[in-house]
């Protein structure tokens, strides 16, 4: 359920980037924001996802 949310919050994140620019037009200051909102849900669900995979592999499965 957390992951869930995790991933909801980042798609919610890379909508409001995307209409940030559609509302403000490009210009460095906006496409500046529209960065920040797009790393930092990348960087959640990688820091997730990597973990689960390290204790999946660390449990015995086999490497992919």
């Amino acid at each position: 359920m957390k992951r869930l949310a995790y991933q909801g919050c980042a798609v919610i994140s890379i909508a409001v980037a995307g209409g940030a620019i559609g509302v403000y037009g490009v210009s460095p200051a906006t496409l500046a924001m529209a960065l920040v909102l797009v790393l930092c849900p990348v960087l959640v669900v990688w820091l997730t996802v990597c973990p689960a995979r390290r204790t999946t592999l660390a449990r015995g499965a086999a490497p992919r």
